[in-house]
């Protein structure tokens, strides 16, 4: 906090590209004095650790349920995990869960089981991209450094049922976590961020949502309906070749091109073709989209449906009067009535059979 005081500007604008992690971190930190109303909040906040340290607490379930949550934890036959876009934790059987996700990975249009692990060929593959691009001087000895990848292993499969649909379904997640290609993913991810920002359905989180909500003008026409679209899973529906050209595209489009367009395809393409995953002693690779869970995620999957918008809006002269999309969920205010919005419905499932929505 201190640091943020001493460096804030209100005038200063952000030029930060995203890779001060290359730099070294410094050990200075402002002395107080500056700002006494931050002198007494560090206090406060420092006094308020120490008491925390000396408090007696007890525990507030009882010994036999203590038991009992430990006889969990440790029992192979179920599997605990949290449930989709909500703070509860579910219980599952381990066959109910392992049959759940094998659904998923039985999917042929986006998943193909290989005969052995490739994480060390990918590695290998990475390594010799990662030395190709350095020595090309496309990229900087400290991304190099960064994108040289050490002591990977496969991504790692796990599901989080979605309560909140009807017989819950899985969330089907990849942890990428020392997968070879997760800081090229991070790169890539970055790289399309300018463009992100600048589609007219950009929301970046609640507050922008609800800031944009304030600017509409009101009262609304009584004829407005409220519609709501979810793009029905994502990420792993995303079709590659489209999106590859969408940020293509974008890239070339950056203000700030840090690193070459062509240098930066050539890492989305190494992060989406070579995402190996291991689940139940078997492998597989995903042949579509991109994993949920993976660096290369949101900005990349809004740069295909930017462009999938613009699609949408160029076939038909009824369109929204507001149209906003966070990520794959998408708000919008309606004035022609409801058989054009079911028109305009079924036109949204139409530009690419992939991609599909409710309403």
């Amino acid at each position: 906090m201190r640091l943020r005081e001493y460096f804030f500007r209100e005038d200063k604008t952000d030029q930060d590209n995203g890779y001060s992690k290359f730099k070294k971190l410094s050990e200075w930190t402002p002395p107080s004095g500056r700002d006494r109303w931050l002198d007494m909040y560090v206090q406060a906040v420092r006094d308020d650790i120490i008491k925390g340290l000396h408090r007696n607490f007890t525990m507030n379930v009882t010994k036999q349920e203590e038991e009992a949550l430990r006889e969990l934890l440790y029992d192979d036959s179920i599997v605990i995990r949290p449930s989709d876009k909500s703070s509860g934790v579910v219980i599952l059987n381990r066959v109910d869960y392992e049959d759940e996700i094998n659904k998923d990975l039985n999917d042929n249009d986006t998943y193909a089981e290989s005969k052995e692990d490739l994480t060390m060929k990918i590695e290998n593959k990475i390594k010799r991209s990662v030395e190709k691009m350095y020595k090309q001087q496309t990229i900087t000895k400290e991304m190099r450094g960064f994108l040289l990848p050490k002591g990977s292993r496969p991504g790692k499969v796990q599901g989080n049922p979605k309560l909140h649909k009807k017989n819950h379904p899985f969330r089907t997640i990849i942890n990428g976590i020392k997968h070879p290609t997760a800081n090229m993913a991070e790169i890539v991810e970055n790289e399309l961020m300018e463009n992100v920002k600048k589609l007219s359905s950009y929301i970046k989180d609640t507050t922008d949502f609800l800031r944009k909500l304030g600017k509409v003008k009101q009262p609304v026409p009584k004829n407005t309906i409220m519609f709501c679209l979810d793009v029905k899973s994502l990420y792993p529906s995303i079709p590659r070749k489209e999106a590859r050209e969408a940020c293509e595209t974008a890239l070339k489009q950056r203000v700030n091109k840090s690193i070459q367009t062509e240098c930066v395809l050539e890492m989305l393409d190494l992060v989406l073709e070579n995402n190996n995953f291991s689940f139940n002693g078997k492998n597989f690779i995903q042949t579509e989209g991109t994993a949920i869970g993976s660096h290369l995620g949101m900005n990349y999957a809004c740069t295909f449906l930017g462009d999938w918008e613009s699609k949408i809006f160029r076939k038909t002269l009824f369109l929204p009067t507001q149209y906003w999309r966070y990520v794959d969920d998408v708000w919008g205010l309606w004035e022609h009535g409801l058989e054009k919005l079911k028109e305009f419905y079924q036109l949204i499932n139409s530009i690419h059979p992939r991609i599909q929505t409710e309403l």
